[in-house]
């Protein structure tokens, strides 16, 4: 008979048997059929002569041949199986397929390497139904061999018969089963990976077995319950699934498995203590486990996991045991050198991190033989753990930021701009150490050397050169101020103004005192045969204002000498800021000018000044003696000097007088009446300035008059 013919006949072969049974499944209640036994034998005789046609026929009855290759493979060999499995694998495509892979199943165990591989896959899509079959199967060897099969296979559909298999009364059985927890939770950490259903599947069957751990008491499924603990993914997953038993310390469950973490003595039971250490229960086990061993193949695979001390569980707890490490009571915690220089290169890149939560601040002699090795990724991982230890961190960050790795000299000039570290650093040192850096071979370093160049410089304008040079002059007073001397003497311009400046806000003017005195003198010196707009005497000039500023406020006879002398100056520049300095310190030392003394004299002739520079220095000095002196009749002559410049027909005069105008409304002592005359006067201005240069500049000087108004109408509401 052809397979066409063969697949036709199985397909109609339930028809027929249910046609000749027709009038008995139709049938109603025995009292109501008047022959029944007539019925039943009429039946029978009609399946025994289809199977007589099948036969003769050429067909096959394939119950019947389960059934026989079911007696069969009982006592057969091995050889004898394997040809009897190959025959019922035929079947798989039938209807009698399940129960013929039911009974592959019951002697899986008998079977060779080879054959099961290709007993499985010639299986796809039966087993999870013949397992079923099997796992109820009154032979407890065909149970224990369905349990491997189990495991084996994987397969979602049929993991959920373990937990029947595990309960087993035969012991050979639940063991089976507790393997084959075991296998599917060890191929569930393996590659390739399992697919969703896979994974999902594996980590429900376990969390049944440990759930009912109380019932078989298979330590089998605790086991499993580890393996795939020993990674966060894992762990995750087995969390999600037993909800909230894992982190339950009174579970029956959690005294085994604590004592399963702190007695096994297998590499995995290490990974699984390390990865476990963040469930709080399971703590003080996971760090037994972890200090009883000191092999370096253990600890190297603990630390090729070290990524997961970012947990701050796992760094909390290894914290927590500095002291019992220190006393030498967790030796498998501490990592010694030779240890440490055998680590393979991706765990001695974790090396570093696991020191510092063991060691905390003492950790910078323990890193030393991390600092040195071959590894580009491990001397950066040092080197990180080394400047961020007090003490050792300066000196760390200056000695990688010329290593020839870009990424690790990156990383150590990156550290040397943290305050943390630059507060170990001798500020000196540190400006030294920059300078150098600037000529590195590597573009990132160079740019960050060039930034902390200027921020340590007090001289370079910024916003922290002020803080910078309050600290130098603090850690060093001499090598300060002999920096400014040097920058006075022979700086360029901008730097020597800004250290006049520093000098001045730090209070040392008296030790660059010579080098000022230098600078008036040559200012005088070059005026004469050096044309005036010329960049020399600009330079010069500049330098003469600033230095007459500071010799102003210090109270040697040479340096009150030059500001009177400078009074006479041939810039005018220097003229004026020799009079507003002197106005200045007569203010703050509480001195009034008298009608002889020089600054009298100074307020009264240049009060007219041909240069408006000159002429609103006089008219501001006027007004802070006036002040100092309690004058009633400042608002009128004040404001008559001022009017007087802000409608001077000369342009600059006009604008000086805007300068003069929103210093002189809103200074202390003033009084109110003055801010709002010259208020006024500025919106005239505004609105009559023919000059569009002139008139912005009133613009602004108008908003901020208003301003200071408005701050002190609402000082004195406040008062009120």
């Amino acid at each position: 008979m052809s397979e066409a013919s063969h697949k036709l006949e199985n397909r109609h072969e339930p028809t027929g048997l249910a046609v000749v049974s027709e009038p008995e499944d139709q049938g109603g209640p025995a009292s109501s059929n008047p022959h029944p036994p007539l019925i039943s034998e009429v039946a029978d005789r009609a399946r025994g002569w289809l199977g007589k046609v099948r036969v003769a026929l050429g067909g096959r009855d394939l119950d019947a041949e389960v059934i026989g290759y079911a007696l069969a493979i009982k006592g057969a060999s091995a050889d004898q199986a394997a040809e009897i499995v190959d025959r019922l694998g035929e079947l798989v495509e039938s209807h009698a397929g399940p129960r013929a892979m039911a009974i592959v199943a019951g002697v899986w165990t008998r079977l060779d390497p080879k054959h099961r591989v290709r007993v499985v896959a010639l299986g796809h899509g039966v087993w999870p139904e013949a397992c079923a079959i099997t796992a109820i199967d009154p032979d407890p060897a065909a149970r224990a061999s369905v349990a491997t099969l189990i495991g084996a296979l994987c397969e979602p559909r049929a993991l959920g018969l373990l937990k029947r298999l595990l309960a087993d009364r035969d012991p050979l059985v639940a063991e089976a089963a507790g393997l084959a927890v075991m296998t599917i939770a060890d191929r569930s950490m393996q590659d390739p990976p399992l697919d969703l259903a896979g994974r999902t599947g594996v980590r429900e069957a376990v969390a049944e077995g440990v759930c009912a751990f109380d019932r078989h008491r298979r330590r089998e499924t605790l086991g499993a319950l580890l393996r795939m603990c020993a990674t966060p993914v894992g762990l995750k997953g087995c969390r999600s699934h037993l909800e909230g038993l894992i982190d339950d310390g009174e579970h029956p469950a959690h005294m085994v498995l604590r004592g399963m973490l702190r007695r096994g003595d297998a590499l995995a039971t290490r990974e699984a203590a390390w990865s476990c250490m963040s469930i709080e229960p399971w703590r003080s086990a996971c760090i037994d486990r972890l200090g009883l061993s000191t092999d370096s193949e253990g600890v190297a695979r603990v630390l090729e996991r070290g990524h997961l001390l970012a947990n701050p569980a796992r760094a909390t707890a290894l914290a927590r045991v500095r002291e019992s490490v220190r006393r030498g009571r967790s030796p498998g915690l501490d990592i010694d050198a030779p240890t440490l220089e055998a680590l393979p290169k991706r765990a001695a890149s974790h090396a570093s991190r696991w020191l510092t939560c063991i060691h905390g601040t003492d950790v910078a002699q323990r890193l030393e033989p991390l600092l040195a090795h071959d590894c580009a990724r491990v001397r950066l991982a040092g080197m990180l753990a080394m400047t961020a230890a007090p003490g050792a961190g300066g000196g760390a960050a200056i000695d990688f930021a010329f290593d020839p790795e870009a990424r690790i000299a990156r990383a150590a000039a990156m550290r040397m701009s943290t305050p943390s570290v630059r507060a170990e650093i001798a500020p000196q040192h540190l400006r030294r150490t920059a300078n150098a850096l600037c000529r590195s071979e590597h573009a990132a370093v160079r740019s960050m050397a060039t930034d902390l160049a200027s921020a340590m410089d007090p001289l370079s304008g910024s916003g922290q050169s002020r803080l910078v040079a309050r600290r130098q002059f603090q850690a060093d007073p001499a090598a300060f101020a002999a920096e400014l001397q040097d920058v006075v003497r022979r700086g360029p311009l901008a730097r020597r103004l800004r250290a006049i400046a520093i000098a001045r806000q730090l209070g040392i003017g008296a030790r660059i005192e010579l080098e000022l005195l230098s600078i008036i003198h040559r200012s005088a010196v070059v005026v004469d045969g050096v044309e005036a707009l010329s960049p020399e005497r600009r330079e010069v000039m500049h330098s003469a204002a600033a230095a007459v500023t500071l010799l102003a406020e210090l109270p040697s006879p040479a340096a009150q000498h030059a500001v009177h002398r400078c009074l006479r100056h041939a810039d005018a520049r220097v003229r004026a800021n020799a009079l507003d300095a002197m106005a200045r310190v007569a203010r703050r030392r509480g001195v009034i000018a008298g009608e002889k003394s020089a600054l009298a004299s100074a307020m009264v002739e240049f009060k007219n000044d041909e240069h408006h520079r000159v002429r609103a220095a006089a008219v501001r000095a006027g007004v802070l003696a006036a002040i100092s002196g309690g004058d009633l009749r400042l608002t009128e002559s004040v404001s008559g000097d001022v009017g007087a410049m802000l409608t001077d027909a000369r342009v600059m005069h006009r604008v000086s007088g805007l300068w003069l105008a929103e210093r002189v409304a809103g200074m202390c002592g003033a009084p109110a009446q003055l801010g709002q005359t010259i208020a006024s006067a500025v919106a005239d201005i505004v609105r009559n300035e023919p000059d569009i240069q002139v008139r912005i500049r009133a613009r602004q000087t108008g908003e901020r008059l208003m301003a200071t108004m408005r701050s002190g109408w609402s000082g004195r509401a406040a008062s009120l």
